[in-house]
């Protein structure tokens, strides 16, 4: 099934936004658990015939269908789930914008094809106004934000692991930008406290 784009704008664009966080909200049972650290997931017992296929494929099985999961023939509720993620992640290619080069410090232990992901959403972004404080969700090593980071901007990185907030923040610090790199659970309700207009 073809993924539709949705309008990038307004409206549209929100209430995508909306539906995609219900989805992830509803169904971080299964994707939030930290794989390879139990011999069990807990969703397990709740689909008990996806985790016997999932358990059967091999890696190179896994490999080789990375990119397409919403084409694989496995049990439910996994061939659902994969195409409501495919409808709602995918949005109409947004027009691209004269780009100042990013110095090539920040290109530093950042993996090429991420890098290329970091260049293509920055290139797309187009304010009235340039914001003065960017907040950087789920942020990792805080990558994407340095990257957006101009002038005398401010940066947030919001990030739920330790050792990735701690790698985040010895880059910042090595790369000289004004950037915090904050223990935080984006679903959980306190959220909202890095979310004033003010940052």
């Amino acid at each position: 099934m073809p993924a539709r784009g949705v309008n990038h704008k307004g409206e549209p664009l929100l209430a995508r936004f909306e539906a995609l966080d219900r989805f992830l909200r509803d169904h971080q049972h299964l994707w939030r658990p930290r794989p390879f650290t139990e011999l069990n997931m807990p969703w397990e017992a709740q689909h008990p015939e996806l985790a016997r296929w999932l358990r059967g494929r091999s890696l190179q099985d896994a490999e080789a269908s990375h990119n397409q999961p919403q084409y694989l023939s496995a049990p439910a509720p996994f061939p659902q789930l994969a195409a409501t993620s495919l409808a709602l992640g995918s949005v109409e290619r947004l027009p691209g914008q004269a780009l100042a080069p990013a110095p090539q410090r920040l290109q530093v232990d950042v993996p090429g094809r991420k890098w290329q992901q970091i260049e293509a959403f920055a290139q797309s972004l187009d304010f009235r106004q340039a914001p003065a404080h960017w907040l950087d969700w789920c942020a990792g090593k805080g990558h994407l934000g340095r990257r957006l980071l101009t002038g005398e901007q401010q940066l947030t990185c919001l990030e739920y692991d330790p050792a990735l907030i701690d790698a985040g923040q010895a880059l910042s610090q090595r790369h000289h930008l004004p950037a915090r790199h904050v223990q935080q659970d984006v679903l959980a309700p306190d959220v909202e406290l890095h979310l004033r207009a003010d940052m």
